[in-house]
């Protein structure tokens, strides 16, 4: 790629502006390489991104350099955080180091806090959130970067109890507001997304589920934790979901719901009895033959 760059530049192809930010940029893709191996020392990152150089932040070549660096220096360094379906570092962590970090500019470390506060938000429960939301406000100058944390994460404040919904028509209520219309039925809760694979498969066993107890005192409604309306929408209609009771949650970084259930992964499925109470709040999926057993139970109850 040197060698091919010259031959350009030689023969008056290119100009030398060009060629000096061609050179860069294929400069600032080794060191991705080598940061993204570990070969990079703490004592060579000075030249590599000079704290004077903030203006080529603009280029996505150059964010990418200082993520990577990010990344070998901080993200893989510390302890890890293990559940059943995921192990992440903890990003809490990441967070503390990076604004310790002599390795950056302010406006660099403005980005990366960003970029980890992403991380950490699509990862935690609504307390921790709030609390991280209130100690970004004081490290990062910048109110775009928040403005756009709080829009695309649905964040309002203050944290709520409640489970926020909206259906297809756009119409707003809560999950209690719901069970509480419905109360003499068993209300069985399908938390689910469009990207989520076992979710889905689990649709036509649900479908089965309700025509074998049709006629019964119960109700099925899905859940979706989509961040996409259009998303849900589509993934709702196309798996041929009840559009009366199909809905997207539209706080579930805000919600203290989620946090009291310990919700971690999907699908999920709640069982309220008829008096509205949680009964089972990890109830088994639509397949599971005990479904039909605890359904039938609290229906005699």
């Amino acid at each position: 790629e040197k060698a091919f760059l010259d031959s350009l530049f030689t023969v008056n192809l290119i100009t030398r502006q060009a060629f000096d930010w061609l050179n860069q940029k294929r400069d600032i893709k080794g060191n991705i390489i080598k940061a993204h191996n570990d070969d990079l020392a703490r004592n060579q990152i000075e030249s590599i991104i000079p704290k004077d150089l903030d203006s080529l932040l603009k280029y996505q070549s150059y964010r990418d350099l200082i993520a990577n660096i990010n990344s070998a220096f901080y993200e893989r360094k510390v302890k890890r955080i293990l559940t059943s379906n995921s192990n992440l570092p903890d990003y809490k962590l990441v967070y503390d180091s990076i604004l310790k970090s002599d390795l950056f500019s302010k406006k660099a470390k403005e980005i990366l806090l960003f970029e980890t506060s992403k991380s950490l938000i699509s990862n935690s429960s609504a307390t921790e959130i709030s609390k991280h939301l209130t100690r970004l406000k004081s490290d990062i100058v910048d109110t775009t970067y928040l403005s756009y944390l709080m829009n695309t994460y649905k964040i309002r404040n203050p944290i709520s109890k409640e489970l926020e919904l909206i259906d297809l028509n756009g119409n707003k209520f809560t999950l209690s507001q719901f069970i509480e219309e419905n109360k003499g039925k068993v209300v069985y809760v399908d938390i689910w997304a469009s990207w989520c694979r076992p979710c889905i498969e689990e649709f036509p066993q649900s479908k089965i589920l309700i025509e074998k107890l049709k006629n019964r005192d119960i109700q099925f409604i899905y859940l979706s934790i989509d961040d996409e309306s259009n998303k849900w929408k589509n993934a709702s209609r196309k798996h041929g979901l009840p559009d009366k009771y199909s809905f997207i949650v539209d706080n579930r970084k805000t919600s203290k719901f989620f946090e009291e259930l310990d919700f971690n992964t999907i699908p999920r499925y709640l069982i309220f009895n008829r008096t509205g109470k949680l009964e089972y709040k990890n109830a088994p999926r639509p397949s599971d033959k005990r479904t039909v057993m605890l359904l039938e139970e609290l229906l005699t109850k």
